[in-house]
């Protein structure tokens, strides 16, 4: 951790007494190197060796948490040094809610992934009227999307017979007073 900086007080010749010379050390300085994301993120210069290290404040990426930093001495060795950050993607959840309850919930979205939206849902007598604007990607906190419904009942009297008809995904239904379904 050192190096020999030379002699003191050394004469040209020796002399008609006795002489001391002194030699002397200097500590070796070295560099910390912070890596992220295959970047250099910073350089910390001239740092004496047996120092007691403490490394660099966490860095920020949107929609990511700070895993850390890896290879981190506890003191300055005689070499340079290179320390690793690296971060993971945040994930959240999207929330479908229909008719004021929850339909489903998908966990675990990464942050900045493409939202693809779930299935219409089916309600007897109702077509689905689609679901409320969502994100293109994911961001990062969760999310809620909301479907509604709108109700295709016709009711009809049909040969003193209250008839109810409706239509849902392409069928048609068709239920008489005393309950008989039918399905076309």
């Amino acid at each position: 951790g050192y190096t020999f900086s030379g002699w003191s007080q050394m004469p040209d010749s020796m002399p008609d007494t006795d002489i001391t010379i002194k030699g002397s050390f200097i500590i070796n300085k070295h560099s910390i190197i912070y890596m992220v994301d295959n970047d250099t993120l910073s350089v910390v210069k001239d740092v004496a060796f047996g120092t007691l290290l403490t490394p660099n404040a966490a860095p920020t990426k949107e929609g990511h948490t700070f895993s850390g930093w890896s290879q981190m001495p506890d003191s300055m060795p005689d070499a340079d040094v290179t320390v690793t950050g690296s971060f993971t993607v945040n994930k959240h959840s999207i929330t479908y809610m229909v008719d004021n309850e929850i339909f489903t919930v998908v966990e675990d979205v990464a942050f900045g992934s493409t939202i693809v939206l779930i299935d219409a849902p089916t309600k007897d007598g109702y077509k689905f009227s689609g679901w409320s604007q969502a994100p293109s990607t994911m961001p990062d906190n969760d999310i809620e999307i909301t479907g509604t419904f709108e109700e295709t009942t016709l009711a009809a009297t049909v040969a003193a017979e209250t008839v109810k008809v409706w239509a849902a995904d392409r069928t048609i239904f068709i239920k008489n007073a005393i309950g008989i379904r039918y399905t076309i």
